[in-house]
């Protein structure tokens, strides 16, 4: 995998296989299972590959969410 450079909050990304949803979804989050080990801000740094080879992202973040949830949609149905 080869990242676009860009940071993304998993709470940005959960509202957007929330608004992708067909059904409604509550989340709740457990304190329990929170690992105070968790790196707040994960960004990849594609730089050397894209020097290397001219390689930039083409297909937009939330497209991909819409690609992986139909995908798994086919899968389990």
């Amino acid at each position: 995998n080869i990242g676009s450079g860009q940071a993304r909050q998993i709470r940005n990304v959960l509202k957007t296989l929330l608004s992708l949803s067909r059904v409604k979804i509550k989340v709740r989050q457990s304190p329990e299972l929170m690992r105070p080990s968790d790196v707040p801000i994960l960004q990849c740094d594609a730089t050397k590959f894209r020097k290397a080879t001219g390689w930039k992202p083409k297909i937009a973040f939330p497209t991909t969410l819409q690609d992986i949830l139909n995908y798994w949609r086919q899968e389990l149905t």
